[in-house]
């Protein structure tokens, strides 16, 4: 059977199944349904990369492409009321001593499938003297 679930969440389920002669079994288990999520896109061309992300259990070095979603294939359980450091490690951008590059870091709390204002929690402006 397929089933579609309109809110994200983990989801409760049993399935009760009959063979051709007549046996029954009984399965129960959960399943996660996700939100689909749009890619992001970067504004002024290819000059800055992302070399590692490093938060809770991740250490993810996502390679020389620019910008990256994490969000349907790296993760981490965060405990409410706790406190977590992240470290994200870039180079300087290919504008010279006058660009300047902007980090952001967006969780999307509530599972709404959009990342709104009150859900970013870092915003970085790393200007290329920063790392001389």
């Amino acid at each position: 059977p397929e089933i579609t679930y309109d809110e994200p969440g983990i989801y409760s389920y049993s399935l009760t199944v009959t063979n051709a002669e007549g046996e029954t079994g009984s399965y129960t288990g959960s399943v996660s349904a996700i939100v689909a999520y749009c890619r992001t896109t970067f504004e002024y061309g290819t000059f800055f990369n992302i070399n590692n992300v490093k938060v809770g259990t991740i250490d993810h070095a996502p390679g020389l492409d620019n910008y990256n979603n994490y969000y349907n294939s790296v993760n981490t359980e965060f405990r409410s009321g706790e406190t977590y450091e992240i470290t994200i490690n870039a180079d300087p951008g290919k504008g010279g001593q006058f660009d300047e590059n902007r980090v952001r870091v967006w969780a999307d709390w509530n599972f709404d499938g959009q990342f709104s204002e009150d859900e970013l929690i870092i915003s970085k402006n790393v200007a290329f003297t920063d790392y001389v």
